[in-house]
């Protein structure tokens, strides 16, 4: 299938009919910077514009919540800053909360408002960025000694 193929097809799963699906789509891919893979095989497309379409297609649900889970794995800097856009703007444009698993701190630290850092299934620290930046204990575990 194609991108926008991709995205219609989870519109339409929720109930939409096709022709809103695609209204919405057309608009959702926009505001991702993606419309100009609309008709691209999905399955063709690098890593980066993959994890684009799969926000778009969570996105076209109407979530409440969007959790991504390692979204900016493989990204160089430059993508990782494109990322950090689109996830800083999903709460305003969408009203939709971010739930956001990262081991790219410069992402965490970069988009996040509350931060809780796990280390083997157990809290080490809540807060904010500038918190966790203090924190001796999630420097030791997760940002070095060069923060």
């Amino acid at each position: 299938m194609t991108v926008a193929e991709n995205v219609e097809v989870a519109a339409v799963g929720m109930g939409l009919s096709r022709r809103k699906a695609r209204v919405l789509v057309s608009e959702i891919l926009g505001q991702l910077g993606i419309s100009d893979l609309a008709d691209k095989i999905a399955g063709t497309l690098p890593y980066t514009d993959e994890r684009r379409v799969g926000i778009a297609r969570a996105l076209v649900t109407s979530p409440a919540f969007i959790l991504l889970d390692e979204p900016a794995a493989g990204m160089s800097g430059h993508e990782c800053e494109h990322l950090m856009e689109i996830i800083v703007r999903i709460p305003k444009d969408y009203r939709c909360g971010v739930l956001l698993i990262e081991h790219n701190m410069a992402v965490i630290m970069g988009v996040c408002d509350r931060i809780q850092v796990l280390d083997g299934g157990r809290t080490l620290a809540k807060g904010t960025p500038a918190e966790m930046r203090r924190d001796q204990t999630v420097i030791s575990a997760y940002l070095g000694s060069e923060v």
